[in-house]
């Protein structure tokens, strides 16, 4: 069930028009290769592009577009798949329960304690962690934006040996491209030796509007507390939002209960067999040039 009351968005909502949403359902049907995506998706990526249609248009392309382009991230996104429990007891991730000031939701990631990069398989953990944003960006609704936060500790030379650069490539642009969320800050917190190095490898796939988000932080947290207040953290943090661990737990019980809502999502994809002429310029997930989507709120 949809967070959204369409309704309610669209009498509450000034930026919110009953054309805009028309006007995309319309573009849709002239372009028979892309799914028919739900009204309150449609809303997502309008107030993800900041209510411009044009911008809309483009996101929604990219996102089923990068989906199709890597089906080891974005097929079988079952939460009970072997796959994904591997991932989920190497990597711990929230939604924090309480927004930043802004109202913003604060999506945390890093690794369980102790640390084992050894048994990092890099599609795994993107799958993982692709499914945890976005089902929490789509149960929070029309939310500000989003603050994503990174934590390095444990991240050692058997990580980035481990790192696939194609599916870091898919990720990176799905996180710029093809996001149903406005991206406000991505921080990357408890910086260690190799983090430089992760970063180096990283910053070609980064486009000028994310790298201006990006805020490395180094291994205190004081500098993070001025953009992320420290109550609303996880103990680990110096915070008040309860143990990480138990915040993870939660984590994987909302995506157990929420499977259905991934195998339903999993329906709507790209057929590239029916992509018309007119079309065919962009096919393919890195076949449209330029930024369509800026990461920062109007």
């Amino acid at each position: 069930m949809s967070p959204l009351s369409l309704e309610e968005e669209y009498q509450n909502n000034p930026c919110l028009r009953r054309e805009d949403i028309s006007n995309l359902k319309e573009w849709l049907t002239q372009h028979p290769h892309l799914p028919a995506v739900p009204d309150e998706m449609l809303i997502m990526f309008l107030h993800a592009c900041n209510y411009k249609t044009d911008a809309t248009k483009h996101t929604v392309e990219r996102h089923y577009s990068l989906k199709a382009s890597a089906p080891e991230v974005w097929s079988n996104r079952d939460p009970s798949r072997p796959e994904v429990q591997r991932a989920l007891q190497i990597i711990e991730m929230s939604a924090l329960p309480s927004r930043d000031p802004d109202g913003n939701l604060v999506l945390v990631c890093r690794f369980a304690e102790p640390a084992d990069p050894s048994r990092f398989v890099h599609a795994e953990a993107a799958k993982a962690y692709s499914m945890f944003h976005d089902l929490s960006v789509w149960r929070a609704g029309l939310v500000p934006g989003v603050v994503m936060v990174l934590d390095q500790k444990g991240a050692n030379l058997s990580l980035v040996a481990r790192l696939n650069l194609s599916v870091l490539r898919n990720h990176l642009a799905y996180l710029q491209d093809g996001f149903p969320g406005r991206i406000v800050n991505f921080h990357v917190v408890n910086c260690v030796s190799v983090t430089e190095k992760l970063l180096a490898i990283a910053r070609p796939f980064l486009k000028s509007e994310l790298l201006e988000k990006l805020r490395v932080h180094g291994s205190g947290m004081e500098s993070l507390y001025k953009c992320v207040p420290r109550e609303i953290l996880p103990t680990e943090y110096g915070g008040e939002a309860g143990s990480f661990k138990d915040l993870h737990s939660k984590t994987i019980e909302e995506m157990k209960l929420h499977r259905d809502w991934f195998l339903e999502e999993e329906k709507l994809q790209i057929n590239e067999s029916k992509r018309l002429g007119t079309d065919k310029k962009s096919k393919g997930a890195f076949g449209i040039v330029g930024s369509f989507k800026k990461l920062d709120i109007d």
